[in-house]
């Protein structure tokens, strides 16, 4: 059931992609203008990233000082608040913590609605939910484009970015009555259905450890590698997903000799994949159940790693590249929407904070890990290195099934 408040998120998940968007275009004129190196670029995305992380690890306790609602209010105005510095900020330092504000609120903004999604939202919406960031990611690169034909200027895109995210805090004021328990309970009743195909996929699991029912008669080992497992699965997949997105275009060039159209065209395939492949395969976890779309999300994942790795022809490493973003599309959302159910819901506020941590963290350690192993050994090491990365999520992935699904038949 899509209500006003899964419409909100989508919105809300629209500002959190704007961000990560600009950047790449903005930058060579904000460089230029700031009178900074190429690498310097580092900076405000490290700025951006230790924002995030931080904000990621401790949404739980803020969640349950201020309350969600006062959270994601908190979180926007800081996104709004930031984007605004980095477009009138007049020298170089000023724009570290404005990205470093825009990072927190970026990391609260992910860690509480995914939170309130895996309570509240069906399958459905949660894909969607997170097709959303892709929109506003997209859209990042032809606001910049425009600005700079318009004005010579990047500095009205990150106007544009803080107005919008600004028109988003007032969305989320008056809709934070939503958030508060009365509301929470509208939200449930109002997706029962949706909620129950789920739990009954998950052979009554989800329903049993949403409760928390599943959790107490664990051993502490199991209920903490079910915990610090999840999160590492994120870590993982992020490393998946950021390394074929921003690595592949230099190993198309590079390494195996495609041209750069071409290559640029398969890189945006992946990501058109991605985006597509939640909008779409958000109604099919519905119907299927989200961990049956889950194990082929998995299978088709490693397959196309697999060919790409094999760099059989550059039409294959093409296919392949596009068939890996929509195995990857819809594993962050559905993990995130199975996590109650693997951690019990009395700890999902915290767990889901960590897991947005760690995939900050992937994204920053792993994609740049891959980076610098490609310039140590070579640039074809790359295929290889996401290969071995889809392999130990999905290794991880079914091993914490497996054990959920023990932990829930001792019962």
């Amino acid at each position: 059931m899509i209500t006003a408040l899964t419409v909100l998120s989508f919105f809300t998940f629209i500002g959190l992609g704007l961000p990560d968007g600009l950047l790449g275009v903005a930058w060579p004129s904000m460089r230029a203008q700031f009178g900074q190196p190429l690498g310097a670029i580092t900076f405000l995305l490290g700025s951006a990233s230790l924002g995030s992380f931080l904000a990621g690890v401790n949404s739980g306790r803020v969640i349950r000082a201020v309350g969600l609602a006062r959270t994601l209010l908190l979180a926007a105005a800081a996104m709004a608040l930031g984007l605004a510095a980095a477009a009138v900020a007049p020298i170089w330092w000023i724009t570290w913590p404005a990205f470093l504000l825009t990072g927190i609120g970026a990391g609260l903004i992910d860690a509480g609605f995914n939170s309130y999604a895996a309570h509240h939202f069906s399958a459905t919406a949660m894909n969607w939910m997170h097709a959303s960031y892709g929109i506003g990611a997209t859209a990042g690169p032809p606001m910049v484009t425009l600005s700079l034909l318009h004005t010579h200027s990047w500095r009205p895109a990150y106007a544009a970015a803080a107005l919008f995210l600004a028109l988003v805090f007032v969305a989320l004021l008056r809709a934070r009555r939503v958030f508060t328990a009365e509301g929470a309970k509208r939200a449930e009743r109002g997706n029962v259905t949706a909620r129950t195909r789920s739990a009954a996929d998950a052979g009554g699991a989800e329903t049993r450890a949403g409760s928390g029912g599943a959790r107490p008669g664990a051993s502490p080992g199991r209920r903490g590698a079910l915990v610090w497992g999840g999160v590492l699965l994120f870590f993982l997949y992020t490393g998946v997903e950021v390394s074929a997105g921003q690595l592949s275009y230099t190993l198309l060039t590079e390494g195996r000799g495609v041209d750069a159209v071409s290559a640029g065209f398969w890189v945006g395939a992946f990501w058109f994949s991605l985006t597509a492949g939640r909008v779409l395969l958000g109604p099919v976890s519905q119907r299927l159940g989200s961990r049956v779309v889950l194990r082929v999300a998995f299978i088709v994942t490693v397959t196309a790693t697999v060919v790409l790795a094999l760099g059989l022809h550059s039409l294959a490493d093409g296919i392949a590249l596009a068939l890996l973003g929509l195995g990857v599309a819809p594993i962050f959302p559905l993990l995130v929407l199975l996590t109650p159910g693997r951690v019990g819901a009395a700890r999902a506020h915290d767990v889901i904070g960590y897991q947005m941590a760690a995939a900050t963290a992937g994204s920053v350690v792993l994609a740049g890990g891959g980076s610098i192993l490609a310039g140590r050994i070579g640039i074809q090491a790359v295929a290889p290195f996401i290969l071995l990365l889809a392999l130990l999520a999905a290794a991880l992935y079914t091993g914490l099934t497996v054990m959920q699904r023990s932990v829930v038949h001792s019962q």
